[in-house]
C-alpha cells in the first residue's frame, strides 16, 4: 500500500516538476478565477459611473447618465485574451496537464460572463460592414492549433 503511495507520488513528480510550466497553471487559474471576476464586476465603469453620477447636479442629468452606461463591447482586447488563454492551455497540456480543466473552466466562466454581459451590459455592435477583426482573430488562433 505505501509502494503504491510512493509510486504515485514519483509520477506525479514527474508528470508536475515546478518547472514544467508551474506559472503558467498559475496564470490560467488566476485568469479564470480573478480575470472573469473582475470582469463580472466592471470596476472601470462603475467606478466612472459613480463619477458621473456624483458630479452632475441635477436629476435630469442623473437621468441621462444612467440612460448612458452601456459601453460597447472591446472585440480586439477580449480576442487577444482569450487567444492567449488558449496558445497556453494548448502548449502546456503535454507537459503539465493540470492546465486543461483550467483552461476549461476559463472558457466556461468567459462565456457565461461574455453571455451575461451582451445580453445586459455592453450596447449592441454596430455592424460597418466591416468582419476584418473577426477574420483577424480566426488567423491568429490556427498557429497555437
Amino acid at each position: 500500500r505505501s509502494s503504491d503511495l510512493s509510486g504515485l507520488k514519483k509520477v506525479l513528480g514527474c508528470i508536475f516538476l515546478p518547472s514544467n510550466g508551474a506559472f503558467f497553471v498559475n496564470y490560467v487559474i488566476s485568469s479564470t478565477f480573478i480575470g472573469t471576476g473582475l470582469e463580472l464586476l466592471r470596476l472601470p465603469s462603475l467606478i466612472s459611473y459613480w463619477w458621473k453620477w456624483s458630479t452632475l447636479k441635477s436629476s435630469q442629468g442623473k437621468k441621462v447618465a444612467l440612460e448612458n452606461v452601456k459601453a460597447p463591447f472591446a472585440f480586439g482586447v477580449e480576442y487577444a485574451w482569450i487567444i492567449t488563454i488558449f496558445a497556453v492551455t494548448l502548449t502546456f497540456s503535454l507537459v503539465c496537464p493540470l492546465i486543461v480543466p483550467f483552461g476549461l473552466l476559463y472558457f466556461v466562466f468567459k462565456y457565461w460572463i461574455d453571455k451575461y454581459s451582451f445580453y445586459y451590459v455592453f450596447e449592441p455592435a454596430p455592424f460597418r460592414g466591416s468582419t476584418r477583426i473577426h477574420f483577424s482573430a480566426v488567423h491568429y488562433t490556427l498557429p497555437p492549433v
